[in-house]
């Protein structure tokens, strides 16, 4: 973050939020124009959308003045994709013993 920060001339912080907005941009079906009401009413982030009650989001969301467009529908795909994402990936389990005997070479 401290390379975009600086390459961008931006404070840490404003690179913060940056990356935070580009990651919500492009969370699925989101788009730019979502993503900018979104962080006028305070949801600025991936994780901040994923601990999100989906029913909220589409209030605030409707009081924005959008169209018919996101349905609660779309807005709870939107909140399940954030919980996804946000999620950290375990690590791969190891690899166990085979319990089949080796195979013999064929002749």
């Amino acid at each position: 973050m401290a390379e975009l920060a600086y390459r961008a001339n931006l404070s840490p912080r404003d690179a913060r939020a940056a990356h935070d907005a580009a990651r919500l941009v492009t969370l699925r079906g989101i788009g730019t124009a979502h993503a900018a009401v979104l962080i006028g009413g305070g949801v600025e982030s991936v994780e901040a959308l994923a601990g999100s009650d989906p029913d909220s989001v589409w209030r605030m969301l409707r009081a924005g003045g959008g169209g018919a467009r996101p349905t609660p529908a779309e807005v709870r795909v939107w909140v399940r994709a954030a919980q996804r994402q946000a999620r950290p990936t375990p690590p791969p389990a190891p690899a166990q013993p085979s319990t089949h005997p080796p195979a013999r070479p064929r002749s």
